[in-house]
């Protein structure tokens, strides 16, 4: 397999490092903001409220969002991956990995999981469990569905995946959650409100490096943690 450098962003949110800049996704011809940081070295942080952004910034038309309140975060760095765009695409669709994920609690001043439970399902429905999806399910499918479990919040949350993008040098998806997030009474997050889009770009290793960009939409202040792809 050939060994390639992904570059992620990713917007989470629970983190304190404000930005100046409005952010930038990667659509197309626009380079993005925060950049890319080298790879190996720490993942470039960036942090914008509502009212940071707030008569200077519309999500682009790329992301499919709509202005909405919120906090977003970005957070853009590099990582090596051994494989193809297919098989990048592949670890998306095996939900069943993301059980286990590690977070650092602030509060508890430890690594705890995050991510307690984790399945694909054939439709909006926590009944219908299925195995985790194939690149070829996901090639051919606008709206795939998955829920997870984690210890910062009450119950299963439901999300839809799609892949907008696959052609050889790029890979976009699309994740929302589909049922509201909550803790105990509170509602952190209503149907839509945690939108993520991933774009991916790819290189050789030893030509301009393999990028692939994840953005989330303005959202409730949860904590959040990075999938290690």
């Amino acid at each position: 397999m050939k060994q390639f450098i992904v570059a992620l962003i990713l917007l989470v949110c629970g983190l304190r490092a404000h930005a100046a800049e409005a952010p930038r996704p990667p659509c197309r011809s626009s380079s993005a903001y925060p950049p890319f940081a080298e790879p190996g070295a720490p993942p470039n942080i960036r942090l914008w409220t509502s009212e940071d952004l707030r008569n200077r910034w519309l999500p682009p038309a790329c992301t499919g969002w709509a202005p909405a309140a919120g906090l977003l975060v970005a957070l853009a760095g590099q990582f090596q991956f051994e494989g193809s765009g297919e098989g990048l695409l592949a670890r998306f669709g095996a939900i069943s990995t993301l059980q286990g994920i590690l977070y650092w609690s602030v509060s508890d001043h430890r690594w705890r999981t995050l991510i307690t439970h984790a399945r694909a399902l054939d439709g909006p429905d926590l009944s219908l469990q299925r195995p985790d999806f194939t690149p070829a399910e996901m090639k051919r499918a606008r709206g795939l569905y998955f829920a997870h479990d984690d210890n910062r919040t009450s119950a299963e949350v439901i999300y839809r995946l799609g892949v907008l993008e696959l052609t050889p040098n790029r890979l976009v998806l699309t994740t929302e959650n589909v049922s509201p997030v909550r803790k105990f009474m509170l509602t952190l997050a209503e149907p839509g409100g945690l939108p993520f889009i991933f774009v991916c770009s790819w290189h050789k290793a030893d030509n301009a490096p393999r990028r692939c960009d994840v953005s989330n939409g303005p959202k409730a202040d949860i904590e959040c943690a990075l999938r290690t792809m």
